[in-house]
């Protein structure tokens, strides 16, 4: 039920606006639709002065969305456009010193060779000369990257279907046929020395990489596994390994606390990322049908426990992101997402939990400068969904206005209504109405 409701909570809030604002309004067309902007992904600075952010946008003739890179200045709120090829531009990532923006594209050019051969390459943007420099070239390109701490090396997985799984040697020998089944694809985890430009191989564990996460001091590898990339497979018998770059050996992470669930529903594990220090990882278990959980590991000890929720909030998607020792995660309640702040996930216990935003709002995704300043995407029963900073947990300071043009239309009433179920309990529903509806007008 609560899933129900927020699809359509967040399928209607980006057309909410208040209908008290003066001058003359008109019912909206279906060529309405097409001239807005959606921001997917925001990432803000180290030094809290930028925030990047990708927008899709439909922009003619091309009849289909492209993702593109912009930036906006937090003190000035004044907007620049970074990229303009048509090249699914997204995974925005800083550099240290929040001059350059390492981010990934599906560039291409007539030659056809990499990094232009239109797979998924990683490109670095330099923000004071706009400059776009390729870091990779690989021929079927890469799935993933992460930037070390110390901004000196570049990792990126990739996934090769020729290594495994029955009559893989038959299938390398003749890569020309198509093949139905028996492929197992496997993913290997290279990286890029920034100073020098050689590349090598990091990890090759014959299994599927759904996720990696490098430790701060970069001797770890925390990855998340499959045999294979079945989504069955993934759900289920996904598992957390830590890879030791230096022995090469890999350890699983403890499992039996999400698995006791597994009776009545099979989990699959995502996005594991390092606390500062290096001692813990934390990592999220979906299910279909339940709530999702957040779970610690600490590598030190080894130790793991499941970091609790408040009651009734669920955990909504999203990045989880470390804050000294509290893990920052988005929780939904009651089709309202806010930012929630776990403290002191230590030791095996965790200290108090707290909204970092508050109020009638879907916040989609978050990022904090180096201090802590907090930039939120998201949409309210006033505004679409735009950037946002965070000044405290009420109090929003607005970043991007995307849509202007939505000051023009008449646009739905958005309630909240509650009544009595057959047994009783207190029912709560999201209504929507015509912009004109008067109660007058009957049913």
């Amino acid at each position: 039920m609560q899933l129900v409701v927020r699809i359509v909570l967040t399928s209607v809030v980006v057309f909410v606006h208040s209908l008290a604002v003066a001058g003359e309004k008109r019912l909206i067309d279906i060529d309405d639709y097409f001239t807005q902007a959606f921001i997917v992904e925001c990432e803000m600075a180290p030094s809290g002065e930028y925030v990047a952010y990708v927008e899709l946008r439909w922009e003619p003739p091309r009849e289909s969305r492209n993702a593109d890179l912009w930036l906006v200045n937090v003190k000035t709120q004044e907007t620049r456009r970074l990229t303009f090829e048509s090249a699914s531009d997204s995974s925005p990532t800083w550099s240290l010193d929040s001059k350059q923006l390492y981010f990934t594209s599906r560039r291409k050019r007539d030659d056809n060779q990499a990094p232009y051969n239109g797979k998924t390459q990683v490109f670095r943007l330099d923000i004071g000369s706009g400059q776009i420099t390729p870091i990779t070239r690989v021929g079927d390109g890469i799935d993933a990257f992460e930037l070390s701490k110390d901004g000196n090396t570049l990792y990126y997985s990739v996934t090769d279907d020729t290594k495994g799984g029955p009559w893989a040697s038959l299938r390398k020998a003749h890569q020309s046929v198509e093949y139905g089944v028996g492929e197992r694809n496997i993913t290997e985890i290279w990286k890029v020395d920034l100073k020098s430009w050689r590349t090598s191989k990091v990890v090759d564990e014959k299994k599927y990489i759904h996720e990696f996460a490098v430790s701060p001091d970069e001797k770890q590898i925390a990855i998340i596994t499959t045999y294979d990339d079945l989504l069955i497979t993934h759900e289920g018998s996904s598992q957390v390994d830590l890879y030791n770059v230096e022995t090469k050996k890999t350890t699983k992470v403890k499992d039996d606390l999400w698995r006791k669930f597994e009776t009545d529903r099979h989990g699959w594990l995502e996005h594991p990322v390092w606390s500062p220090d290096g001692t813990r990882i934390a990592f999220r278990v979906d299910y279909d049908g339940y709530p999702a959980e957040v779970f610690c590991a600490d590598v030190t000890k080894p130790q793991v426990w499941q970091v609790k929720r408040p009651a009734g909030v669920s955990i909504y998607g999203g990045d989880l992101h470390w804050e000294d020792d509290c893990i920052c995660f988005l929780g939904d309640v009651r089709a309202r997402t806010h930012v929630y702040r776990a403290c002191d996930v230590k030791d095996g216990s965790q200290g108090e939990t707290v909204a970092l935003t508050k109020g009638d709002h879907v916040v989609f995704d978050y990022s904090m400068a180096s201090d802590g300043a907090l930039c939120v995407l998201k949409s309210d029963p006033t505004s679409g969904r735009d950037l946002f900073l965070v000044k405290k947990a009420t109090e929003l300071m607005p970043l991007t206005d995307t849509n202007p043009q939505m000051e023009e239309w008449k646009l739905p009433q958005i309630s909240l209504v509650k009544w009595k179920g057959a047994n009783g309990d207190v029912v709560e529903g999201i209504l929507e109405l015509p912009p004109d509806y008067k109660k007058s007008d009957g049913k």
